[in-house]
């Protein structure tokens, strides 16, 4: 009886393995499904179109302090900022190929080798700043506050850029891209009836085109 139970269950998922080899191979016209490669290069020439995908963003604050001092260190005058801002990070979507992307029959698979989203920015809320500053005579009598200002700018966007690069934050911009992606790729899948498709998002290169045969359709 086990063996009997066996074979059936075989011979179901070697029925349903074919039923939809025959569907994707058939015409649409006659029921069957479009090839998920050319499906997903339907759905990429439509993302393209924004060039960039925005796939999180976060807010940093920077409190930079920076320091003048005059005539070898007699007076001296410093100047903090403490100032919030926002950083982007963007998927270039110019840089998905279909050609590298894997279609995988057995497990009904499609993997897309996507590139790591990248941090832009940051734009400063001047808005909110707050300063404080000590040294009121060289202030007052120099350029001094000028340059502060200037070494604190570049110093804010500077700290804010090294603050977006942290693990933590870095980790949640691939896991909100690798969202997006999978979202962009899988809705036309299921749209065009391969309900049983995954998409699997990868930010590992993508194998050598010039090596690799290429991707059967089915």
């Amino acid at each position: 009886m086990i063996r009997i139970l066996l074979g059936l269950a075989l011979g179901a998922g070697l029925v349903i393995a074919g039923l939809n080899f025959a569907s994707d191979r058939m015409p649409s016209w006659l029921g069957g499904r479009s090839a998920p490669l050319s499906i997903a290069a339907t759905s990429l020439e439509s993302v393209q179109r924004q060039s960039r995908l925005i796939v999180l963003t976060a807010q940093f604050i920077s409190v930079i302090t920076s320091r003048e001092e005059r005539l070898g260190g007699l007076i001296s005058a410093n100047k903090t900022l403490i100032i919030p801002g926002t950083i982007r990070y963007e998927l270039d979507l110019s840089t998905l190929q279909v050609k590298t992307m894997r279609w995988d029959v057995p497990s009904r698979t499609l993997t897309i080798y996507a590139p790591r989203p990248r941090p832009a920015g940051p734009e400063l809320n001047l808005a909110a700043t707050r300063e404080y500053k000590n040294g009121a005579l060289l202030l007052a009598l120099t350029d001094a506050e000028a340059r502060l200002d200037a070494a604190n700018r570049d110093a804010v966007v500077a700290d804010m850029r090294v603050q977006a690069q942290a693990p933590a934050i870095a980790r949640l911009a691939d896991e909100a891209a690798r969202d997006a992606v999978q979202r962009m790729f899988l809705l036309p899948l299921l749209a065009a009836g391969h309900e049983d498709a995954r998409v699997k998002v990868t930010f590992a290169g993508p194998p050598s085109t010039s090596t690799s045969p290429p991707t059967k359709q089915d």
